[in-house]
């Protein structure tokens, strides 16, 4: 019987070799190189395969790399990113709430009078070291000092339709302690109200231990 020979090409099989040797160091090099693991691009493949419009559960959001998106500042995520739930119950920790929401929740319902009517909120301070403090009755028995808050926003729109409940704190760095009255709202508006503080202390002391008026606002 006749014996068939095949002639092997040794550099035809050399250079096989040696293409898919320099293949995988390349594939290698790449990956290494890749901010994105193999984990998250098999989590990617399985749950994170969205489109503009779709919306991301409690599981997808928990699973979520950190290192996923928008670490180097290059990659992103195309489209909005909706929550999937509009109106999440109190009990229910498992959901997200979107920010119209939660700006809802806190101007109309969160805070509310003895009616159950919803309140619009706002909390602030004066600065501290140029709230205007201003000397009353000074050498008189009720000797102290007092200032005009100011509560509208900063383009000067008042933030309440009519007089709301305020709640006063006096801050500073020293003695803002030996001083009385801090709590007593005096002319209060929509647009803010006046403190007086009965205190030995100066004007010019408020202003250098940086006394301040924090308060929060809660009306219609």
């Amino acid at each position: 019987m006749k014996q068939i020979k095949f002639k092997i090409n040794k550099k035809a099989e050399l250079g096989v070799l040696i293409l898919f040797i320099f293949s995988v160091f390349a594939l290698g090099l790449v990956l290494a190189l890749s901010p994105i693991t193999f984990k998250n691009v098999a989590l990617a493949l399985t749950n994170y395969s969205k489109n503009t419009g779709d919306s991301i559960g409690a599981t997808d959001w928990n699973q979520l790399a950190t290192d996923f998106l928008a670490t180097d500042g290059t990659n992103s995520m195309n489209g909005n990113v909706i929550t999937n739930v509009g109106t999440p119950l109190a009990t229910d920790l498992s959901h997200a709430a979107n920010v119209s929401f939660v700006m809802s929740q806190m101007q109309s319902g969160m805070v509310q009078d003895r009616d159950g009517n919803g309140l619009n909120m706002i909390c602030d301070s004066t600065v501290a070291g140029a709230t205007d403090w201003i000397n009353y009755a000074p050498g008189g028995p009720h000797q102290g000092v007092y200032t005009v808050v100011d509560t509208r926003s900063s383009g000067g729109t008042a933030n309440f339709s009519s007089a709301p409940n305020y709640f006063v704190s006096i801050g500073g760095i020293s003695m803002h302690f030996d001083t009385s009255g801090g709590y007593a709202i005096y002319s209060p508006s929509d647009t803010g109200f006046t403190i007086y503080l009965k205190t030995a202390w100066t004007e010019a002391q408020a202003e250098v231990w940086q006394w301040t008026v924090n308060w929060c606002g809660a009306g219609l």
